[in-house]
């Protein structure tokens, strides 16, 4: 509500006033219950930031229900040249979608978000779809541009956001079991 929208001072959602914290260099943060949403603590909470790979969220939540499960994935030459960090996925090679969603989490490989915005048809309708699970969310401060998060002007996001995405990953069975996966062969 009204109280996440200040800029500057720590927050606490229980109404007690602010809970003694650690000291955080972080320069926005949310600690939200996983269950119910409720907000716990938050420090600048929608403020639009640079999301980086935790943008990856939103592209998994977005994309992965536009994609058959038994489709697959030959990787372009534009797989080998994305930056940042990779799987190492390699042209001409084909990946099943579990190798890909893999790659998405546990690598946080670039080259397998942009084999996912591939399978959706390309960056635009990635991005529009991103956009779209955006807005459902409630993700208001959220504007996507690249479905892995390689700082791009206008790329931004917030800690409540990253909360509700985080929360909307947990929340879908095949997700959190990706996400707490320690290995992937």
């Amino acid at each position: 509500g009204g109280l996440l929208r200040p800029a500057g001072a720590p927050v606490a959602g229980w109404g007690g006033g602010v809970p003694v914290l650690p000291d955080s260099e972080a320069a926005a943060w949310l600690v939200a219950d996983a269950e119910t949403g409720n907000v716990l603590a938050a420090y600048d909470a929608h403020v639009p930031l640079p999301p980086a790979s935790t943008i990856k969220l939103l592209t998994a939540l977005a994309v992965l229900p536009a994609i058959d499960p038994d489709q697959s994935y030959t990787a372009s030459e534009d797989n080998g040249r994305v930056e940042g960090s990779r799987v190492g996925m390699v042209p001409g090679q084909t990946y099943s979608l579990a190798d890909l969603k893999h790659g998405l989490f546990l690598a946080s490989g670039n080259d397998a978000a942009h084999g996912l915005a591939e399978l959706v048809g390309g960056l635009p309708e990635c991005i529009e779809l991103m956009s779209a699970e955006a807005a459902r969310l409630g993700a208001l401060d959220t504007h996507a541009v690249t479905p892995h998060g390689l700082d791009e002007p206008g790329q931004v996001s917030s800690a409540y956001d990253l909360a509700l995405f985080g929360r909307a990953v947990l929340a879908d069975a095949d997700l959190a079991e990706i996400a707490q996966a320690r290995t992937y062969d």
